[in-house]
């Protein structure tokens, strides 16, 4: 692969995954089409969708370059059991009423019972688009606007009205979405988190040469092309969730964005998920690189912001995490936690710990979720 500078990779578009979920009629697929192709067709000329349909669009926002794989669901009964699958994974929701057909408005508590029911993060944006607006000079709107908004702040999600026909609304409502889900900073007493991103990496780089932080983390140094296409790539996998940790009285590497508003860079935190049995869980990985960071309870409110993020967000029910067996401070600061041991291996040299969320959760530390601009 050829190398990638630091300016082309900001440049590479990060994915998005996008649901339409609605009664059938309301018009998603026409939404999909006219935002995706920009086409439109008469209402005779549209079947009905068959289970899931899948579009790809390259978009960009504020300045930012996004691969959207939108998913245009089924709004038949008998298909629900088919997509209930893609829930998984999806960043935003979309969910569509006809404006001309008050059934399919008084609906929508059902797709949201069933949105809450699959989807794997509470934390999905989600938008309510009142479609069909075009049909306001006809004269057969059975829904106002006025209670369209009402409905969306009662529920707390974004609201447009839109028409397939006339284009009306309908970048608008792709774009708030994604923009609603760019940035979150979780903030505690102590620490922040923030989403890694490429202004990250030439910092992080630096760490990655310390042969101590090797050795504990397992991992070997790369170049800093490399560094930039991993963190690509971390951002774009749904089953990873990375965040830098910032102490907010810290001046050193304060490296613009998201660090420069909430302080200086000190290590790292990470989830990994995965589903076992219908349940989902994650193996957590912790690293406070700056050694003037350590022993100032920074790692240990670190980890229990992102287990909490997991239980709240992700639906986790069970962590793990490896730690070398010569590690002695992390494996007493996640025994602190509540973590049991499992598994020693003499061949790789670590011990697995596993924490089961057992509702005892809310006595730790709290923290705010943030949404921040770029």
């Amino acid at each position: 692969m050829a190398a990638l500078s630091p300016m082309s990779e900001r440049e590479a578009a990060a994915t998005f995954k996008l649901l339409l979920i609605g009664d059938s009629g309301t018009g998603k697929s026409s939404l999909l089409l006219r935002f995706t192709d920009d086409t439109w067709l008469q209402p005779d000329e549209v079947s009905a969708t068959i289970g899931v349909d899948f579009k790809v669009k390259m978009m960009e926002v504020d300045g930012k370059r996004y691969k959207l794989t939108i998913w245009d669901t089924a709004g038949q009964e008998r298909f629900r059991t088919l997509t209930s699958s893609y829930y998984r994974g999806a960043q935003g929701v979309i969910l569509v009423y006809d404006v001309s057909n008050r059934s399919t408005f008084d609906h929508l508590q059902l797709w949201f019972t069933e949105l809450d029911t699959y989807s794997s993060s509470r934390d999905v944006v989600k938008m309510i688009v009142g479609n069909k607006s075009d049909k306001d000079t006809a004269g057969s709107r059975e829904v106002s606007r006025k209670e369209g908004e009402a409905f969306a702040k009662r529920m707390g999600t974004l609201f447009v009205e839109s028409s397939a026909k006339t284009k009306t609304g309908v970048r608008e409502a792709f774009v708030d979405v994604v923009r609603s889900n760019q940035n979150v900073a979780l903030v505690g007493s102590k620490v922040v988190l923030v989403p890694y991103r490429e202004e990250h990496v030439s910092t992080y780089h630096e760490w990655m040469k310390d042969e101590e932080l090797q050795r504990l983390t397992g991992s070997e140094p790369l170049t800093l092309d490399a560094e930039y296409e991993m963190c690509r790539n971390w951002r774009d996998d749904q089953d990873k969730c990375t965040f830098i940790i910032l102490d907010p009285s810290a001046e050193r590497y304060r490296v613009g964005g998201l660090a420069e508003k909430f302080g200086g860079m000190v290590g790292d935190v990470n989830l990994f998920l995965y589903t076992s049995d219908d349940r989902e869980w994650a193996e957590v990985e912790l690293m406070i690189a700056e050694p003037d960071a350590r022993h100032k309870g920074f790692g240990r409110e670190a980890v229990l912001i992102m287990m909490q993020y997991g239980i709240q967000s992700l639906r986790i029910t069970r962590f793990e995490c490896k730690i070398g067996d010569t590690n002695i401070f992390s494996l007493k600061l996640f025994e602190s936690i509540g973590f049991k041991e499992t598994t020693r291996s003499a061949v790789f040299q670590e011990v697995t710990l596993e924490y089961v969320v057992a509702g005892g959760e809310n006595r730790w530390p709290s923290f705010e979720s943030v949404e921040v601009g770029s």
